[in-house]
């Protein structure tokens, strides 16, 4: 398709992680820090949004670390009085157990296995005897409280775990070389509006024109992972066909992958297409400036010509008020069409937007 070429030159060099639009932006930028972690669709857990996990919010979170941090003061004090009180008890059970551990490694792993448990466990004795009494009080309460604190920084990241928001996002490795050529057009175009936002100032609702492309991202992008998944199976039926007739009555599964091929194909010009014109609103509005800004010196370069040819009258302005309307025209021009593309963009993607087969 020739209109994907007209990107080559944005700022995304190479396709990034796709994250459903309506996951908290805060949760898409964590995640976004962390693509190292992030799960290929093929290996992550069921994508039935049932099964989702919705993310708390900072209020929900900051009562979690109270409440666990809380949890493991408690707990940590109550292990220092436990082992405190009830240390010559737990000195017993221990040495039971460890006997118990040295006779089923002589049986499980014979003579050699049991010598070692015998010397692990007496070291094992050895280091208690040396902390002492408040040695081993400390040393019990230092290890609940890190449990304590691992327990509790395991919980308040796991709504950025990339394993809970497995159904939200994609890598570009989900995607053959095809798919994320596509997509990476729909990247540099979303950049592009992005950037644009500022130059057209309140005439272009930037924000609005990036959160409707960034939408059709996340709507092709699952289209494209099902077709992926869908035409490989097809190719591997077709493949064990045994007759014709097999391979015949496969066509319309073929036919209806390739017709969304094409629809894809024809959403993804739209969207450089939409591109394009805000490449040119921005270019017109530049234009503009720039012009207003030379226009507004026409008065020292007008009174420098009328001292060097004082003898004649009537000196014309470098730049007729026609002329700047004719390029002001032009300019207003290329953002109603950037903005009558991204509205027909908007309405179109119901097209898109049909319930997912996942």
């Amino acid at each position: 398709m020739s209109s994907h070429d007209k990107h080559e030159d944005e700022g995304v060099a190479q396709l990034l992680p796709i994250f459903d639009p309506e996951l908290p932006a805060e949760v898409r930028e964590r995640l976004a820090r962390r693509t190292g972690s992030l799960l290929p669709a093929e290996k992550k857990p069921s994508r039935t949004r049932g099964e989702e996990v919705r993310p708390r919010s900072a209020g929900g979170r900051a009562v979690s670390a109270v409440f666990l941090v809380a949890l493991t003061a408690g707990a940590t004090a109550a292990v220092a009085w436990a082992v405190s009180t009830f240390m010559d008890f737990f000195a017993v059970i221990a040495t039971l157990l460890m006997l118990a551990g040295i006779v089923a490694a002589f049986r499980v792993r014979g003579w050699l296995g049991g010598i070692a448990a015998f010397f692990l466990f007496g070291g094992l004795i050895t280091f208690g005897d040396w902390l002492g009494h408040d040695g081993i009080v400390i040393l019990a309460s230092v290890v609940t409280a890190l449990l304590g604190i691992l327990v509790t920084i395991g919980v308040l990241v796991a709504d950025d775990s990339p394993r809970t928001h497995h159904d939200r996002y994609f890598i570009p490795d989900d995607f053959d070389e095809y798919g994320q050529t596509l997509l990476l057009h729909v990247q540099r175009t979303r950049r592009l509006i992005e950037e644009s936002a500022a130059a057209l100032g309140e005439a272009f609702d930037g924000q609005q024109a990036s959160m409707i492309v960034q939408d059709q991202e996340w709507q092709l992008a699952r289209l494209l992972y099902q077709q992926q998944k869908l035409s490989a199976e097809l190719a591997e039926r077709e493949e064990n066909a045994v007759s014709a007739t097999v391979r015949a009555s496969l066509r319309p599964q073929r036919e209806a992958i390739r017709a969304v091929h094409e629809a894809i194909e024809r959403r993804v010009a739209a969207i450089v297409d939409y591109g394009e014109k805000v490449r040119l609103a921005v270019q017109r509005q530049r234009e503009w400036e720039q012009i207003e800004e030379a226009r507004s010196r026409d008065s020292a370069y007008g009174e420098l010509l009328a001292e060097a040819t004082a003898a004649q009258l009537g000196v014309d302005h470098l730049a007729t008020a026609a002329d700047l309307e004719a390029i002001r025209e032009a300019r207003d021009a290329s953002i109603r069409d950037a903005l009558a593309a991204g509205q027909w963009l908007a309405q179109a993607a119901d097209v898109l937007s049909s319930p997912e087969q996942d």
